[in-house]
C-alpha cells in the first residue's frame, strides 16, 4: 500500500507513535530512542498487528440487512462492483457513484431491494415462506448473514470486502481476503494491510 506522507499526516503519525510507545512500553519519543531501541520495537510490533487489526474488522463489520453504522465516503467517483450472490459466482450488478457518495448508504439501498425470484438463477442463503407473498432482498443470495468490512477501491472500480461470519469467510468478488503486515521504510513503521489470497 503507498501511503503518502504529508507534514500533517507525518506529524499525525509521529504523535500517535509517541502515545503509543509512552501508554504500553514505557517509554520516550521516537526520535529520543537510540537505533537499538528502535529496533528492537520494530521487531517487537513485527507479528503482533495481523490478528488484531482482522478481528477489529470483522467486530467493525455491518450486516447488510440493516442499515450501516457508519459512513464510507468516497474520495472518488467511479463504479461500485456489487456481487449477485455469495463469492460473484453469477457477476456483479453496477453502479456509479461521485466523489463524495457515501457507500455504506449505496449498498445498504441495494441490497435490501426485494427481487423476484423468476429474474434469478442462484441459491437463495436464506428460507422463503415459499408462497411468494415474501419477496427475498437481494443480501440474501450473499450469505446466511453477510457482513460488509470495508470497501476497496483500485483505478476509479470500488470492491465490497464482505465478512460472514457464520461460513467465517472473508471475501470479496471471486476471491478472499486477510490482513496482513506491511513494514513502511520512510517512517519505519510496521501496519496492517488487507490483502487478497
Amino acid at each position: 500500500m503507498d501511503r503518502v506522507w504529508t507534514p500533517d499526516a507525518l506529524e499525525t503519525f509521529n504523535r500517535q507513535r509517541d502515545e503509543y510507545l509512552a501508554d504500553e512500553k514505557g517509554k520516550g519519543p521516537w526520535s529520543s530512542l537510540s537505533a537499538a531501541e528502535q529496533e528492537e520495537i520494530i521487531n517487537e510490533l513485527k507479528g503482533t498487528l495481523k490478528g488484531p487489526a482482522f478481528e477489529k474488522l470483522k467486530a467493525e463489520a455491518w450486516a447488510l440487512e440493516k442499515p450501516p453504522v457508519r459512513k464510507f465516503i468516497a474520495p472518488v467517483a467511479g463504479k461500485l462492483l456489487l456481487p449477485r450472490n455469495l463469492n460473484s459466482t453469477s457477476g456483479h450488478d453496477i453502479v456509479r457513484f461521485n466523489r463524495g457518495d457515501d457507500l455504506s448508504a449505496i449498498t445498504y439501498r441495494h441490497y435490501n431491494t426485494p427481487i423476484e425470484i423468476s429474474a434469478v438463477n442462484y441459491v437463495q442463503q436464506v428460507a422463503s415462506d415459499g408462497s411468494g407473498a415474501i419477496l427475498p432482498k437481494r443480501h440474501e443470495y450473499l450469505g446466511p448473514s453477510p457482513h460488509v468490512a470495508s470497501y476497496r477501491i483500485t483505478k476509479n472500480v470500488c470492491e465490497i470486502e464482505f465478512w460472514e461470519p457464520y461460513l467465517e469467510q472473508a471475501w470479496f468478488g471471486r476471491t478472499y481476503w486477510t490482513v496482513e503486515e506491511e513494514y513502511d521504510e520512510e517512517v519505519r513503521w510496521w501496519f496492517p494491510v488487507e490483502r487478497s489470497l
